[in-house]
């Protein structure tokens, strides 16, 4: 059964809420002509694409620890590592997560990015994925290749801007605009 580490999701949702009503207010502050009746239209798809980038940037990173190996999700980047690939877990001084490959390639984990909040989350997934990673040697490590492709999340861009469109729009002609 598959082990997902990532980021505690309440501290990003309230971020998520803050950023959402400080850009809501600016941008009304700033373009008195938004209350035009497309101005929902602008204002939705400036909501959805900052919003995309949050979820994007800090909310989609993970790491997924199977029987078979390592999957890192990065905001752009998904990485698939076999057990037998993975010759360490580090934690560099200037903070975050990076698992070496045998290969010699560093591999930086952004959902354990050594950021202020992190309170020994870092530390206690590096324990995590040492304790995953079968012992190497043992006949259980995968011979399977490491692959790393690009993962850009295009349905999730079309439904966020989409539907910041529809409630921003929607919100405009509702408030007679």
């Amino acid at each position: 059964m598959p082990v997902t580490l990532r980021r505690k999701w309440s501290a990003a949702a309230g971020m998520v809420a803050a950023t959402a009503v400080v850009a809501f207010g600016a941008y009304h502050s700033a373009f008195p002509e938004s209350q035009e009746r497309w101005g929902g239209v602008r204002l939705g798809i400036g909501a959805g694409i900052v919003s995309l980038l949050f979820w994007v940037f800090v909310m989609r990173s993970r790491v997924v620890l199977t029987a078979r190996g390592v999957e890192i999700v990065n905001p752009l980047v998904r990485e698939w590592l076999p057990w037998g690939s993975v010759r360490d877990v580090e934690l560099p001084r200037e903070g975050g997560l990076v698992i070496k490959t045998a290969a010699g390639r560093d591999v930086h984990v952004w959902a354990f990015n050594g950021s202020l909040l992190d309170r020994g989350r870092t530390v206690r997934a590096a324990g995590v994925i040492e304790r995953a990673r079968p012992a190497v040697g043992d006949g259980t490590a995968s011979l399977e290749e490491a692959t790393r492709r690009w993962a850009l999340p295009w349905r999730a861009a079309l439904l966020c801007i989409g539907a910041s469109v529809a409630v921003c729009q929607g919100a405009q002609w509702l408030g007679g605009g």
